[in-house]
């Protein structure tokens, strides 16, 4: 399994480090921005429309989950940042994503992760570890793709 890599960044913030030895740059960002892409590590069904206040929708419908938010950065194979909410979590805060691509010297990225921000109290604090979890488990995922199935349309 890849390693994932939790980085001091306070209670605050949660940031977590990949690296996608197997992912190009290019490939990488498409892992993210394309709905046939993402749909191979991540959610069931995607809609992306990718482009600063665009919006994107990321569906689980086994599970009835709903991720949604808007783009905010989208500098390719840098940067890509949005807003971040589950519908059956009405009573959490919309959080934010950054996702910064990174090259790897054999060729491979390096992803950083940083999400947040978190209060304080229980609640937010379980929010935080449920998010440490979900991206040590989808980015391990997403980290055991080679780059013609992260970029293949699905089967």
């Amino acid at each position: 399994m890849a390693n994932v890599e939790e980085l001091d960044a306070g209670a605050e913030w949660l940031r977590v480090a990949a690296d996608l030895e197997a992912l190009p740059l290019r490939d990488a960002w498409l892992a993210w921005t394309d709905p046939e892409a993402i749909v191979r590590w991540w959610p069931q069904e995607a809609e992306i429309d990718l482009r600063v206040d665009g919006a994107y929708l990321m569906r689980w419908p086994a599970m009835g989950w709903t991720l949604r938010g808007t783009y905010t950065e989208v500098d390719p194979e840098r940067r890509l940042a949005f807003t971040w909410g589950w519908d059956h979590q009405p009573d959490l805060p919309q959080r934010t994503v950054a996702l910064d691509f990174q090259p790897l010297p054999a060729g491979g990225t390096r992803l950083i992760v940083t999400h947040g921000p978190y209060g304080e109290g229980d609640a937010e604090a379980a929010d935080r570890q449920s998010h440490l979890n979900g991206w040590r488990q989808f980015l391990a995922r997403l980290a055991e793709l080679d780059a013609a199935a992260a970029t293949e349309p699905p089967v």
